[in-house]
């Protein structure tokens, strides 16, 4: 079993746990996700669909509520991932042109099964045990 350390990121509005994902197919895309326990899917920006060649709509149409209470569309597509050194394949990911936050979503679906996640606030780490 390995664990991967990752420091916490620093922003305007405050240091969080900021992570690498690597999209593996349809090519090869590294994208920094905010790591979210309270969010049931990971969710990226239409953008990251763009640059891997995926048309959003075809997806699973999937209605969430987001943390301010807004319900948004994301598009359910199964991908192979790499996260903190683990493949992780046909990982349920969502995409939405909705999304306005100022990171990608890691949420648990796919994703927090794999791993034992901790998250040291105070000193602003994140380890990722599997």
């Amino acid at each position: 079993m390995a664990t991967k350390t990752i420091k916490y990121s620093r922003t305007i509005n405050g240091d969080f746990a900021v992570v690498p994902v690597f999209f593996i197919k349809p090519k090869l895309v590294r994208v920094r996700c905010l790591v979210d326990n309270g969010a049931s899917y990971s969710v990226f920006k239409s953008n990251v669909a763009d640059d891997l060649g995926i048309n959003i709509y075809k997806g699973e149409p999937n209605p969430i509520m987001v943390g301010n209470g807004q319900k948004i569309i994301i598009y359910i597509h199964k991908l192979d991932i790499r996260l903190c050194g683990k493949t992780i394949r046909n990982a349920e990911i969502g995409f939405s042109n909705e999304l306005n936050t100022g990171f990608n979503i890691l949420g648990r679906k796919s994703i927090f099964d794999k791993f034992e996640i901790c998250f040291n606030d105070k000193d602003k780490i994140v380890k990722f045990h599997s």
